[in-house]
């Protein structure tokens, strides 16, 4: 047979690997028939990824959060040295609605932490698995990274938020003028989801009249309301700060609410 047509027959460099790998494979066999054990043998890599709302779950989170927390959890990460199969898990924001846990569980063959492995897996973990349903609110719903020996979760604690998960943030206001100083009471849902308005709230309320706030009282529902109220928030403030601060929702917009209807009430 001529050159041109057999060299169409001829295994190229990959080929040349392929049967060279059979070839040792083979002796490996005979080898360890002799020394009566078992041959070696590849394991097959996992890499696996899910995303809890393929699964059908309706929890979620603020996006922003879950990326300051998945960075602290691998940041802060202290594995126990020499131990096999050890678990790391952490939650976060216990107690609101934005409440979640990271967790790092490794199979009983290894031991060693990869930080660089950790961030990168749960980078994915949040920001990946957000759905259409997300919509401009971008929220996140967690998941799963199987990556070989190492399995990495973000799992949403809160089963009971509004659904379908809501578009925009909603409030209500109302002050009242009570001689000496004024109540408040707002209710809202979709911001202020993490911090107990400690972050939101109240740097509004003090960028708004200053720190004429007391009594400060925040809550969050066990199930929100049928208006998508997810916490109630009760203070006190100096007169007649409501048109100024409230009925122009600048408090509420400040915090990251929505522009609402206003506040209620009969505080000047």
């Amino acid at each position: 047979m001529p050159d041109f047509i057999a060299q169409n027959f001829h295994p190229n460099e990959k080929g040349h690997n392929t049967i060279a790998s059979f070839g040792l494979t083979k002796a490996m066999d005979l080898r360890a028939s002799v020394l009566g054990v078992n041959p070696p043998a590849c394991e097959l890599i996992i890499d696996k990824f899910t995303c809890w709302a393929d699964t059908g779950s309706r929890s979620y989170a603020t996006a922003s959060v879950l990326d300051k927390s998945y960075k602290d959890f691998c940041n802060t990460l202290k594995p126990p040295a020499h131990t096999l199969g050890w678990k790391s898990e952490k939650t976060y924001q216990a107690g609101s609605v934005d409440e979640h846990t990271f967790k790092l569980q490794l199979s009983n063959k290894v031991t060693d932490y990869n930080k660089t492995e950790c961030l990168d897996s749960l980078a994915r973990v949040v920001h990946r698995c957000n759905t259409d349903k997300a919509g401009v609110m971008n929220w996140k719903q967690g998941g799963q990274h199987i990556r070989g020996e190492y399995t990495y979760e973000l799992n949403l604690n809160r089963t009971n938020r509004p659904w379908p998960m809501p578009t925009k943030p909603v409030s209500r206001c109302e002050g009242w003028y009570k001689f000496l100083l004024s109540t408040y009471t707002i209710e809202g849902g979709g911001f202020a989801s993490w911090d107990s308005g400690s972050e939101t709230l109240r740097p509004s309320q003090d960028g708004c009249y200053g720190l004429g706030t007391t009594k400060p009282k925040f809550m969050y529902y066990n199930s929100p309301t049928k208006e998508g109220y997810e916490w109630k928030y009760t203070f006190r403030t100096p007169i007649f700060v409501r048109h100024r601060c409230f009925t122009n929702n600048k408090v509420i917009k400040g915090a990251g609410g929505d522009a609402g209807s206003g506040c209620k009430g009969n505080d000047g």
